[in-house]
């Protein structure tokens, strides 16, 4: 046997502490991409979608919160659509000049 024994009175002690507050949970210093993982685990998505979170709060996984779409309107959504559209104008009039 590894380690060494605990009373009974030290194994329920520890048992508390790990159901108030588990050894892995991070709380609020989750990180973004916890919060997607987290998304996409809770609901998931057909084939090609994906999640948004409406407040932009990628750590607020209620229902309510997240939009499952497709990737051009997730992009117009976040006005990613729009700055990509500015890049490739700027790139071809740069390489007509």
């Amino acid at each position: 046997m590894r380690g060494r024994k605990h009373t009974d009175e030290t194994k329920e002690k520890i048992r508390i502490k790990n159901t108030l507050n588990p050894p892995r949970w991070k709380g609020d210093k989750a990180s973004k991409s916890a919060g997607y993982v987290r998304a996409r685990k809770l609901y998931p998505a057909p084939e090609g979608y994906e999640h948004h979170h409406l407040d932009g709060n990628p750590l607020n996984n209620s229902k309510e919160n997240i939009l499952i779409t497709n990737r051009k309107k997730h992009m117009e959504v976040d006005g990613r659509l729009e700055k990509l559209k500015e890049r490739i104008r700027a790139y071809n009039e740069q390489r007509r000049n």
